[in-house]
């Protein structure tokens, strides 16, 4: 394998790795050529050549694996890596990524309460990007608790980071939604949610609820009412920061990607196209997310055909499970009268996402 990796061919290095990782006494070296592996789009060799009898000794080894397993769609083979390399990095935070993927297909499990664990113990020492990501990681958990604390870091690093803008634009009506058994209250499903925005009215100045709500970003605007002119109003600082940036060639590869998403909500939907196809052409590597934002944009337009034409396209090129891909596919699919293939897809994504609310919905 390591041969193969210095004549260039990838593929005989892809196969030959299997055979290396298979020995204790030569997997850490097979695991060393994850890297090269990975930037030939070797997979489906990076996730078969995982020894779990052998600990990992290199952090982004294991990172390679996680990565791996999740592109082939195998969730199981992520968690089970990840399980093994939290042993040796308990609290690295490079992990929060793959923690959101795995948890979110996953619903409910242990991952999202190891997420926060891990999200807590950094968040003091996590970059802007991460901070960004990590707002939106929480709202999509329903913890608005754990993006209050990302919200808070990031302000203190940038206090015009258009993500501090995009975040009450987008989240805005669940600024104060949990999951009910996160408050300790009992529930028929972990997935049942509970809007504090009536408590909050209630106990605003009354102790010692007071302080606590003191504490909480926008917490007076987002508890109050206009929502739909304070989401307009966010949305357009955010538009205008990303815009002023761009002018100053300041705009990170994070907030280009948020650009698009941003002229969406506006209903800019052509502008947001556009920007996606310059995303494109600027980040290739980037094509899979640009088609699935794509295909979100044509779905909130109430164009299914496009929806469904770029939604192939997407999964003829990965195999990484995406539930809300999988929702719009179905969707897609029943709207164009392909009621067959869509209960398929249905079925799949249920055995894939067991338990998860957003598919037993469809």
């Amino acid at each position: 394998a390591e041969c193969a990796v210095r004549q260039g061919q990838p593929d005989v290095a892809g196969r030959e790795v299997l055979a290396a990782a298979a020995s204790h006494l030569s997997v850490n070296r097979a695991r060393r050529l994850f890297p090269y592996l990975a930037l030939h789009e070797q997979w489906r060799a990076i996730a078969d050549a995982d020894n779990l009898n052998v600990p990992f000794v290199q952090f982004g080894s294991a990172l390679l694996s996680i990565h791996a397993h999740l592109r082939m769609g195998d969730v199981g083979g992520a968690e089970d890596v990840l399980k093994q390399a939290l042993k040796t990095w308990p609290s690295e935070a490079r992990f929060l990524s793959a923690l959101h993927l795995v948890a979110a297909n996953r619903p409910g499990s242990e991952w999202e309460g190891r997420f926060e664990d891990i999200f807590k113990a950094n968040v003091a020492t996590l970059d802007t990007d991460r901070l960004a990501s990590c707002i939106n990681y929480s709202f999509q958990f329903n913890r608005p608790d754990l993006a209050w604390l990302a919200y808070l870091k990031l302000k203190a690093l940038d206090p015009t980071d258009p993500a501090l803008f995009m975040a009450p634009a987008r989240f805005g009506d669940i600024w104060f939604t949990f999951r009910r058994h996160h408050l300790g209250m009992q529930t028929v499903s972990r997935f049942e949610n509970m809007d504090l925005r009536p408590f909050v009215a209630m106990t605003r100045h009354v102790h010692p609820f007071e302080a606590l709500w003191d504490l909480v970003p926008l917490g007076d605007e987002m508890a109050g009412g206009g929502g739909a002119d304070r989401k307009r109003e966010y949305l357009t600082r955010c538009l205008e920061e990303l815009e002023r940036r761009g002018k100053t060639a300041t705009l990170t590869e994070r907030m280009q990607m948020m650009y698009p998403s941003a002229l969406a909500l506006a209903s800019r939907r052509r502008e947001a196209h556009a920007a996606l196809d310059t995303i494109e052409k600027k980040y290739p590597h980037k094509k899979e997310e640009v088609l699935y934002q794509h295909a979100v944009f044509y779905d909130d337009d109430g164009k299914e055909q496009e929806s469904y034409e770029t939604l192939r396209e997407y999964f003829s090129m990965t195999q990484a499970p995406n539930i809300a891909a999988d929702a719009l596919m179905v969707k897609a699919m029943m709207n164009l009268n392909l009621g067959i293939c869509a209960m398929e897809v249905a079925r799949r994504t249920k055995t894939t996402f067991p338990g998860s609310a957003q598919i037993n919905g469809l």
